[in-house]
């Protein structure tokens, strides 16, 4: 039976999205959807992410039928399979999360736990329909969805009487990742629920207490409730976050961040006014934690562009909407190409060209960075396979690759897929980002190295330990970061540093490539100093063919 299309409100669209994102990178699989099916046997989907095949009424039902998840076997040998976990009982759907394997590498037993967490998390977020309320929480606690409903009825467009006013508070205990390493998420859910207390025991009586998932909740106050009384409740949440939590043994001081939003004069429907709370806990958030904003124009709309962006980009990163642009590298001796570098470009639909620092930023942010680099990965090989020469390509990859342990999974994949000699692959990691564990980061690196690919250090000498991962990583470049490149010749300091370093790199046998080149004097104090190769427009600019750049 083919898979039918359903709505979901956009926040919770969000969250499952989110959800199956995290499914994807966890189980190492390329596509993942949350699907049910109805009481009427028809199998709807909810969210997908990547392509789910169409799976029969039967499939759902020993899916939902399992307690603790399932691996299905695929259909023929080569196939893909599935892993699927239920996510609500005893409703007129059954939710369920599926996630896909790649053709020829599926599921086993081992990844059932990592679908339990995914089903909790899904579960805590508010994404199902009948999810039941996280553990630890007080049985009053409403989740998502009852808020969503709740403000659909007292200001969608079918509500019957509209309220004068009525305030929606976002709140979110800062730094949960910190508290969840220290204490252990059992300690955590102890605490959400005594923070959802004390914000009960804060505000008006009639007001809707909801978790959003993780540390996040939400307050929707009383009808008619004014500003002014509105704020009262946001500072008695805030004053009861100061005395300490007592869970178990431990006493723990934590703070809430607090974003809050007035109907009408912050949003007149229920999305504007979800909107404008969450651009004030954004905000907020990044005041570094502890802090009440209410929503204003400017914020509000600067998180709707940001949203906007993220959507966009999305659609760019899995529809082919982006493209390359190439930049030489120049051997500095003879003058000559030697490697073309691919730069991921996105001329915006209706906004044109966008900043690649600004759209990579909203990828990591926006946990699209994977997908981008396996996107720029694949269409820089599969363009250098038909390059009249056999020269080097580059591709920048985030460090999130080394964290997780995929690299070297991703470098293998595309080089089979597009044919391209391991040789000729060169992976540039920036110094601006952290690698993480240095012991899982030369570990990964030495696979990658292991099939053949070279390992870049890009932006040398301007980020995170750039000596100490100099003499600790299995590095074949250098590119030193164009801040120092654009300064030699101007402070005898940077003379000395760049030359000291090209010795030290020769002395290690790593090859060094200057970017920003942009003189003759430049060009020539590197090639006097041992500079293998040089990027700039001194020697080159970025070239615009989508397939084969000049190498003429």
């Amino acid at each position: 039976m083919p898979v039918t299309a359903h709505g979901l409100p956009a926040d919770i669209q969000d969250q499952a999205l989110l959800v199956l994102r995290l499914a994807m990178r966890a189980l190492s699989c390329p596509a993942a959807g949350i699907l049910s099916l109805t009481s009427e046997g028809e199998v709807i989907s909810l969210r997908t992410a990547g392509a789910v095949p169409a799976l029969a009424v039967a499939t759902i039902r020993e899916i939902a039928s399992s307690e603790n998840g399932v691996i299905l076997e695929p259909p023929e040998a080569g196939g893909w399979s599935i892993a699927g976990i239920p996510l609500s009982y005893g409703s007129a759907r059954n939710d369920v999360l599926v996630a896909c394997s790649s053709p020829g590498d599926p599921f086993d037993d081992s990844q059932i736990p990592a679908l339990r967490d995914l089903a909790d998390s899904a579960c805590a977020m508010g994404v199902v329909s009948s999810s039941p309320v996280p553990r630890g929480m007080p049985g009053d606690t409403a989740g998502r969805i009852e808020a969503a409903r709740r403000l659909n009825t007292l200001i969608g467009p079918d509500s019957a009487q509209r309220p004068r006013s009525l305030g929606l508070l976002r709140i979110d205990i800062d730094h949960l990742a910190r508290l969840n390493t220290h204490h252990g998420w059992d300690v955590v859910d102890t605490l959400i629920a005594q923070v959802a207390t004390r914000i009960r025991t804060a505000v008006p009586a009639d007001s809707l207490v909801a978790r959003y998932g993780g540390g996040s909740l939400a307050v929707i106050t009383p009808t008619d409730l004014s500003a002014t009384n509105t704020r009262s409740s946001v500072v008695a949440i805030l004053k009861q976050m100061n005395a300490p939590f007592i869970v178990g043994d431990l006493e723990i001081r934590l703070s809430v961040s607090l974003g809050w939003a007035m109907y009408p004069m912050d949003g007149d429907t229920p999305d504007d006014l979800r909107s404008a709370a969450s651009a004030a806990l954004s905000q907020a958030v990044r005041e570094g934690g502890g802090h009440e904003q209410r929503a204003n124009v400017e914020l509000t709309r600067s998180y709707r562009a940001a949203r906007t962006l993220e959507q966009d980009l999305s659609h760019a990163v899995h529809h082919d909407g982006l493209h390359l642009t190439w930049l030489p590298t120049i051997e500095t001796g003879s003058e000559t190409v030697v490697a073309f570098e691919a730069l991921s470009r996105w001329d915006r639909p209706g906004h044109g060209p966008v900043s690649p620092d600004l759209f990579v930023q909203c990828a990591e942010e926006a946990g699209l960075i994977e997908a981008l680099d396996s996107w720029s990965m694949t269409s820089a090989c599969r363009a250098a396979v038909g390059w009249p020469q056999p020269l080097r390509v580059c591709v920048n990859i985030s460090p999130v690759w080394l964290s997780n342990g995929r690299l070297a999974r991703l470098v293998e994949h595309v080089l089979q897929e597009t044919g391209l000699a391991p040789e000729r692959l060169q992976i540039e990691l920036s110094e601006h980002r952290s690698f993480g564990s240095s012991r899982i980061a030369h570990q990964e690196l030495s696979r990658v190295r292991a099939i053949g690919a070279r390992i870049a250090l890009d932006d040398f000498g301007a980020g995170f330990s750039s000596l100490n991962r100099l003499g600790t990583l299995p590095i074949d470049q250098i590119k030193l970061d164009r801040s120092f490149v654009q300064r030699l010749g101007g402070d005898f300091r940077v003379d000395e540093i760049l030359g000291a370093t090209l010795r030290l790199a020769s002395a290690l046998g790593v090859s060094c490539c200057a970017k920003g080149v942009e003189t003759e004097r430049q060009l020539a104090f590197l090639d006097a100093h041992g500079c293998d190769e040089v990027q700039g427009f001194l020697l080159g600019q970025p070239v615009g063919d989508r397939l084969m750049p000049l190498t003429a």
